[in-house]
């Protein structure tokens, strides 16, 4: 993948995290930062991964540009929200026995959808 597909792959993700920021008032959660990696990691369908520091109010969030190429515009969307969901819900992942990380990705996946749907988004005018 050249260096200007992964520039402008990170454009559209800066977009979204701005656009999702502000509709979703995470600042008033957590401070973000965002991380854009250009190699691939252990998992290369994962798109992303939040580390959140949910007593400090911080969180990164990890891009992984690779298998964030691959995806639709309204698939992108729908990963930025649900990783901010996770930030959102952060207090009570970690109450959660290991061995229900299925349990875990459920909820927070029906939560992202939740939202979705709250803020009049949908596949169809994505």
């Amino acid at each position: 993948m050249t260096a200007a597909r992964y520039r402008e792959i990170k454009r559209r993700v800066e977009e979204l995290t701005t656009h999702w920021e502000g509709r979703l008032g995470i600042e008033r959660f957590a401070k973000v930062r965002h991380v854009f990696v250009e190699d691939h990691h252990e998992d290369p369908d994962q798109v992303a991964d939040t580390e959140i520091l949910w007593q400090y109010r911080s969180a990164k969030i990890t891009f992984y540009l690779p298998p964030l190429s691959t995806l639709q515009d309204d698939t992108l969307e729908e990963s930025v929200v649900h990783e901010y969901v996770h930030i959102l819900v952060a207090a009570m992942e970690q109450h959660v026995g290991n061995g229900c990380e299925e349990q875990v990705e459920y909820a927070v996946e029906n939560v992202t959808q939740a939202l979705l749907a709250a803020t009049g988004y949908s596949r169809a005018n994505a």
